[in-house]
């Protein structure tokens, strides 16, 4: 028969904050491995993707700021009730109050497409946890959202290594 001896979850883009909502309720969780989700609010982190986007198209830094948030109001104009309930939502509180080991990941190219990466390090380079047993933050160079090797088009052999070895020794301390 199957023996489970040790319980973790993993998130990836969202589904980041919503393993830090899952780790806060169920404290006894061995680990917790959060993938390329921005340590900011939601609407923080849609007001980057959006001001990403402009800047992709074209469109001057100068311009794209200002343009950004009137296109991000139109985007949580779609979903109002959506954004009342989330939007606001911030991850750093549960990351601060949990001691449930932790690997928190990111690709350093997301900074230019969905995730205010360099944003998202200030704010957890901010935090007691920051730095402590316990607590990984890894953000591979040459990767985006996805945590592609741009050589093979597949997932990075050494992401998925990280992440194995990772849960293997958090789940022996």
């Amino acid at each position: 028969s199957l023996v489970i001896s040790h319980i973790g979850v993993m998130g990836l883009s969202q589904g980041g904050w919503i393993s830090h909502i899952v780790g806060d309720l169920y404290p006894t969780l061995d680990f917790i491995v959060d993938v390329v989700s921005s340590a900011t609010t939601p609407y923080e982190q849609v007001r980057h993707e959006v001001k990403s986007d402009i800047r992709r198209s074209g469109v001057p830094e100068s311009l794209a700021k200002g343009l950004a948030v009137v296109f991000t109001r139109r985007v949580i104009g779609k979903h109002p009730g959506w954004w009342k309930m989330n939007g606001s939502f911030d991850p750093l509180p549960l990351i601060v109050n949990s001691s449930t080991p932790l690997f928190k990941i990111f690709g350093a190219d997301d900074e230019r497409d969905n995730v205010p990466v360099e944003l998202s390090m200030e704010r957890l380079e901010s935090l007691p946890r920051f730095g402590n047993e316990g607590f990984t933050v890894k953000v591979y160079e040459n990767s985006g959202h996805a945590m592609i090797d741009a050589q093979t088009g597949w997932i990075r052999g050494d992401f998925l290594d990280d992440v194995s070895s990772w849960i293997q020794t958090a789940v022996k301390g």
